[in-house]
């Protein structure tokens, strides 16, 4: 897990692709939200029948979705430091003079 949080799921990775599956919605969501009137800020069925289609609701959940992509990172880091009941975690920093001169590995990463 600490090998995705160190790689995979870094914002700086994450928000990206969020960003481009986004902008394909965006051409549809205008019709999405007409035709289903859905996502919606009303509570019941019947306001939803009432309300104006528009765009509040998809805007929140893109930026909930993005909030969410930024506080993984430490939330799942404290979740495992919790449940395994670690105190501390590592930083490691290497400093290689010469590509050839061997291999490193730890974890999955060479």
């Amino acid at each position: 897990m600490s090998d995705l949080l160190n790689s995979s799921f870094l914002p700086n990775v994450t928000r990206p692709k969020l960003a481009t599956v986004l902008e394909k919605l965006d051409s549809e969501i205008d019709n999405h939200i007409n035709r289903w009137r859905y996502p919606s800020t009303a509570i019941t069925l019947a306001d939803r029948a009432n309300e104006i289609p528009n765009l509040d609701k998809w805007n929140y959940l893109e930026q909930k979705l993005d909030t969410f992509l930024i506080a993984r990172p430490h939330f799942t880091r404290l979740h495992m430091t919790n449940l395994w009941g670690l105190t501390d975690s590592a930083k490691i920093t290497l400093n290689v003079n010469s590509i050839l001169k061997g291999e490193v590995k730890i974890n999955s990463f060479r």
